[in-house]
């Protein structure tokens, strides 16, 4: 079977990575093979991405020994040292100020030691430059396509195909995110605004209708929507995750609006700040620069090279990786214990440091001073792209026992808050830091996120451990840093000195009060919209509050604004209806 037949047959780039990653195509070779064939949208897309996946591997293959020198340098935070950006954000002065001072190299220092990032683009640039014949496309699925296509090219590049009387003249459907996808494609590629104002004019509608935009303005190349509340579906529609859902809201319209607004400089997005939500804290308004917010697209590249470079050092098995993890595990109840003994004998002694004291602190900052670990290769998708399923992981849920990457994340967040509190609580020589209150907190992020881990722990790896063994592990990993936090708090909080023991003792009545409150805040956070409407003894009470909120933050009102209003509200008579026939 042809290439091109078999592209047609897989619309992912998967296949043909596939093929080359298996030797039966080169880059090279595969240039030779696309050169003068006339290409669909699709098969365009999937080459392009290929191709730039094939730059990936050559630039880390041209500079694996600066990779290689760059992780033992820094092998806890390499990877934001990597001198590759295609965002238009400016890395090199943040990293060096947060990073750099603590391992005494800085991006200058770095960028000497790689080639041109531009080497990412090797094969791509080579294959747009031989004349491509790419079909005009028909259908709407043909020009999304081909948006995606188009956006690979210009995020680097500059590419217009030569389409004679190009237009979009297919039905477009009511897909906000199809849409954005296609609009930042063809204004990426520079195409003339008569050619997308059909489209442009209907996303701004259908964006407006699905998200309740009362207000909608470009103005000194920034964009601005004003939206309410819709309390009947937005925990539906947004989920009930832990966080602010106003910012998440926000934030998916500035997101959609990124897209299909490429050019512009400011994105902003607010929702109206109605009397039953005002005295919250929530994040009712999202101002953001375009520099600022990067498009996927122009992220994945820099991704993809993390984890293709990964797979070639990290660990080779799950059960590798458990040992390891255990080891850490051990490791940090032991430097736990060794601190805050430490931290006792200077509140029992009343000095502001000593020898004891200065040595605890080299001792456990030199013991974990490489703590790094990383997911073993078999769970990293061998083209970079993301990380593997388990076979016996369903579409419709996680698989308890597929949570190896979030595990991993809790480990590093669990590491990441101890290895800070170590290196910055105490001052050899000085003393302890007055920033008490930060410490505090980090001990405290540290402990919620070991329980995490260690929960999760169980549900990954009880098949590969001695589960009675693990529990004991748990119950030191707890005891240790709850005598780490009463001991610190002792002493920060200046009360007169008593031991770990006595200390213990006086918090056993209370030790449920942090369960409570955690309960709590998973209540609040559920479905936001069924919250207040219990809350609300009169439904037409809160009708008559959200359609006064309206019209004193909104004069003036368009058509297509009284008709989204007017529709809200039909859904309130609805439900004060149906709340008085029960």
């Amino acid at each position: 079977m042809e290439l091109f037949e078999h592209i047609n047959e897989n619309t992912s780039p998967l296949f043909l990575m596939t093929l080359l990653d298996e030797g039966k195509y080169m880059p090279d070779s595969l240039l030779r093979k696309l050169d003068g064939k006339k290409v669909n949208s699709m098969q365009a897309y999937i080459v392009a991405k290929t191709l730039v996946w094939c730059g990936v591997k050559l630039y880390i293959e041209n500079n694996q020994a600066a990779f290689d020198w760059l992780r033992h340098t820094a092998p806890i935070c390499w990877q934001y040292f990597v001198p590759v950006n295609f965002t238009e954000i400016e890395l090199d002065e943040s990293v060096d100020e947060l990073l750099g001072i603590h391992i005494g190299i800085t991006m200058n220092d770095i960028r000497k030691r790689f080639t041109s990032q531009t080497e990412v683009f090797t094969y791509l640039c080579r294959w747009l430059n031989s004349s491509i014949s790419l079909e005009k496309p028909r259908k709407w699925r043909d020009y999304c396509w081909l948006a995606k296509f188009l956006t690979i090219c210009n995020l680097q590049l500059s590419y217009k195909p030569d389409i004679s009387d190009f237009r979009i003249e297919a039905k477009i459907p009511d897909d906000l995110d199809e849409m954005a996808d296609v609009l930042l494609g063809l204004k990426l590629a520079g195409y003339d605004s008569t050619t997308y104002n059909h489209l442009e004019e209907n996303f701004v509608k259908q964006f407006r209708i699905q998200n309740n935009i009362l207000e909608f303005d470009i103005c000194n190349n920034e964009v601005n929507c004003l939206t309410f509340l819709d309390y009947f579906t937005a925990g539906e529609q947004y989920g009930k995750e832990d966080g602010d859902i106003m910012n998440r809201i926000n934030m998916r319209h500035i997101d959609l609006l990124r897209k299909a607004f490429p050019n512009l400089d400011v994105y902003h997005s607010e929702i109206i700040k109605d009397d039953i939500l005002k005295e919250l804290d929530l994040s009712f308004e999202k101002h953001i620069s375009r520099i600022n917010l990067p498009l996927e697209e122009m992220k994945e590249p820099r991704i993809m090279m993390m984890h293709l470079y990964e797979k070639s050092y990290v660990l080779p098995s799950r059960k590798a990786y458990c040992d390891q993890l255990i080891s850490f595990r051990k490791l940090f109840a032991d430097v736990i214990k060794e601190y805050w003994q430490g931290i006792d004998e200077i509140h029992r002694v009343d000095k502001a440091h000593n020898v004891k004291m200065d040595l605890a602190c080299k001792n456990v900052c030199d013991k974990i001073l490489n703590v790094n670990i990383e997911l073993p290769a078999s769970e990293i998708n061998r083209f970079g792209l993301g990380y593997e399923k388990r076979k016996e992981e369903k579409d419709d849920g996680k698989s308890s026992k597929d949570n190896l990457k979030e595990l991993n994340s809790l480990y590093l967040h669990y590491s990441s808050s101890l290895i800070v509190f170590f290196r910055q609580c105490y001052l050899p020589s000085q003393g302890f830091i007055n920033d008490k209150q930060r410490m505090t907190i980090l001990l405290l992020e540290a402990q919620g996120t070991m329980k995490k881990l260690q929960s999760l722990f169980h549900q990954v790896f009880d098949d590969y451990v001695d589960v009675i063994e693990i529990k004991q592990l748990d119950e030191r990993e707890s005891q240790q840093m709850l005598c780490l936090i009463v001991v610190y708090q002792c002493l920060a909080q200046n009360k007169p000195y008593m031991s770990c023991r006595q200390l213990l003792k006086q918090i056993k009545p209370m030790k449920l009060t942090t369960c409570q409150t955690d309960d709590t805040s998973d209540k609040n956070i559920e479905n936001l919209s069924t919250a207040i409407v219990d809350t609300v003894d009169d439904i037409e009470q809160l009708r008559n509050m959200q359609l006064k909120n309206i019209y004193s933050r909104c004069s003036h009102l368009d058509d297509l604004s009284t008709q989204i209003v007017d529709k809200y509200l039909k859904r309130y008579d609805e439900a004060i209806h149906s709340h008085f026939a029960i």
